[in-house]
């Protein structure tokens, strides 16, 4: 009996990317070769993203490719059919659990294997996504993740630390730890709790010999004295990814973002002093509904102050469920891609660190 494969198409944020990351290690591991996208496959995933129009249309795409490569044999998972479970129904495709455990049981039923993988049935990359959250409280009035994903709920640690000694047996150099509000990791677990992360980090530190560390996202708030101490630890790498979204107050009260321009620039220069050697990369929201002319420059004043290494700049689209779909003004199209050209020019083309 051939050995069944599976194609897995990921969509989407650095937490879609972890998730399929440990289905595609479990399903190695299970016996099945893990291959890329496109016709042949025995069984198809699509981990399907919805935080832009894009992101829709994208993947309803893969859902409706994966459909007719092998009717009858695909999963899909992620925030589109979360938001919109009849896309996985006109697609031919299945709902799927999160779990990498229930994605091979799912995938089992649609393509037996043998259940003996083969040496090195994972070829290890440089670098692994290691989920340590998922779930946002911030409400912003942009974004609909928090209607998709649902409050903040944390893993516990022991899960955590298994999950990277496997990553580190597996040949990684470096774990990337993901979520959707890191800072909040904890919190859900012991409610008075504020230093879930910092603690999180310390004992994965603890462990000898581990993989270099990175921290995915973070928001300026998130950056205690306590936490960025850490940095000094060799393992730890000096990349932060701080999600400014607009230089302008006023932009940002409307968005509901948690801290103004001043504390978001004062968070930088801290971290900055503690660790020299950082990298800040950021992203940009434009054209956000009644965005001016001078509230965008703001933006590019700020972002040319702070000295980003990179910028994903991304153009605002309303999306159906959040308050900002119903705000007057909206900004029209031409002059978002004509502010989304101005705000590229800012820092080097280059693919985005992370998206938010």
């Amino acid at each position: 009996m051939s050995t069944p494969s599976v194609a897995i198409a990921t969509l989407g944020c650095r937490l879609n990317q972890a998730e399929a990351e440990a289905w595609a290690i479990s399903l190695a591991l299970a016996g099945y070769r893990v291959v890329d996208f496109g016709p042949g496959a025995d069984a198809y995933v699509v981990h399907t993203c919805t935080v832009t129009h894009v992101a829709d249309r994208k993947s309803r795409q893969r859902l409706y490719q994966a459909g007719r490569y092998r009717p009858g044999a695909v999963l899909a998972a992620g925030c589109l059919v979360r938001r919109c479970p009849e896309e996985a129904a006109r697609a031919g495709a299945c709902l799927a659990p999160a779990s990498p455990h229930d994605i091979v049981e799912r995938v089992r039923a649609m393509a037996p294997t043998p259940g003996a993988p083969a040496p090195n049935a994972w070829p290890a990359r440089g670098q692994a996504q290691v989920k340590i959250q998922e779930g946002c409280s911030l409400r912003c009035t942009y974004c609909i993740i928090p209607r998709v994903r649902g409050r903040p709920r944390s893993r516990p640690v022991q899960e955590i630390l298994a999950d990277v000694r496997q990553r580190k047996e597996l040949g990684y150099r470096e774990v990337v730890l993901t979520g959707t509000l890191l800072g909040t990791y904890g919190r859900d677990l012991v409610p008075t709790y504020r230093d879930g992360l910092r603690d999180l980090v310390a004992a994965l530190l603890s462990v000898s010999e581990g993989p270099k560390l990175r921290v995915s996202s973070l928001q300026p708030q998130d950056l205690g004295p306590a936490l960025v101490s850490l940095w000094g630890s060799g393992r730890l790498v000096p990349r932060f990814h701080l999600p400014l979204q607009s230089g302008s107050d006023s932009v940002l009260s409307r968005m509901r973002r948690p801290y103004t321009a001043a504390s978001f620039r004062e968070a930088v220069v801290r971290l900055r002093d503690a660790v020299p050697e950082a990298t800040v990369t950021t992203d940009l929201l434009v054209g956000f509904p009644g965005e001016t002319e001078s509230e965008f420059e703001e933006s590019l004043a700020l972002c040319r102050r702070i000295g980003f290494a990179r910028i994903h700049v991304f153009p605002y689209s309303p999306r159906p469920g959040t308050a900002a779909a119903c705000f007057p003004d909206q900004v029209p199209q031409p002059v978002i891609e004509e502010r989304c050209r101005r705000a590229r020019a800012l820092v080097p083309a280059g693919p985005p660190d992370v998206e938010d």
